[in-house]
């Protein structure tokens, strides 16, 4: 009975695995077009209206469950355009090309934090600022609420025909919202990074708090900002640049 029972067993991971192989081929073979050419294809309006150039490109050629990236630089600003493995594609993030030399690129805002400090209200956002716990929990909710509510949508890729129209569809609408929310950083303004940098900080921080996010010590916020001490450096950095100290 025990033999029957390990036999069936090793037949059943067997089938599971031979399940698995050909999905992943089937993946590989939706994904006609590459990754990287998708990308460019979508926000090739940064070379064309704004004068960056691929400063560099990567792809998981031929591999299951394809990614790829492709980093846009000018002489102000590096955008990073990211399609994970599980060819889902990220937010597009923003760097200030000064800092990359001595912060790397560790500090990279992304499109879902601009929009947010583009459509909430001030008041809404520096909820977060607090240095009460439960004022901050509830106003990561007031924050989470209005980000869902108050965005535009995303038009939906599940009803495209295959993969390489579900990735083009999110990669457009990224590179419509990017243009629309980010233009002044493309242009080279950033007058307004202190801010946005300052409302990520509080969002990483208040995020923390809101979801018990311990990891093995108490949690409080100075438990929690100590985490983060590269981002806190940067943050202090752009304040002495501001002039606030």
């Amino acid at each position: 009975m025990f033999s029957f029972r390990w036999s069936s067993s090793i037949a059943t991971c067997l089938s599971l695995r031979v399940q698995l192989q050909t999905c992943l081929a089937r993946q590989v073979a939706e994904m006609s077009e590459s990754v990287v050419a998708a990308i460019k294809s979508a926000f090739g309006f940064l070379e064309r209206d704004f004068g960056f150039a691929v400063s560099s490109s990567s792809e998981d050629a031929g591999k299951p469950f394809l990614g790829g990236s492709v980093r846009y630089v000018s002489s102000f600003a590096e955008v990073s355009v990211i399609v994970e493995r599980m060819q889902i594609p990220l937010p597009p993030q923003i760097a200030r090309v000064k800092d990359l030399a001595e912060f790397k690129r560790d500090f990279r805002i992304s499109l879902d934090r601009i929009r947010e400090y583009r459509l909430i209200p001030s008041q809404t956002r520096m909820r977060l600022a607090s240095r009460d716990p439960e004022e901050l929990k509830e106003g990561w909710k007031e924050v989470v609420k209005a980000s869902l509510v108050g965005m535009p949508a995303i038009p939906p890729v599940e009803s495209q025909p295959d993969t390489d129209s579900r990735i083009a569809a999110r990669l457009d609408a990224d590179a419509h919202l990017l243009r629309k929310y980010g233009e002044p950083y493309l242009r080279g303004d950033f007058s307004d990074w202190l801010g946005l940098c300052e409302y990520d900080w509080y969002h990483l921080i208040a995020g923390e708090i809101a979801q018990n996010r311990r990891w093995g010590e108490e949690l409080t916020i100075e438990n929690v900002e100590r985490r983060f001490s590269r981002f806190r450096t940067y943050l202090e950095h752009l304040r002495r640049e501001a002039g606030r100290t």
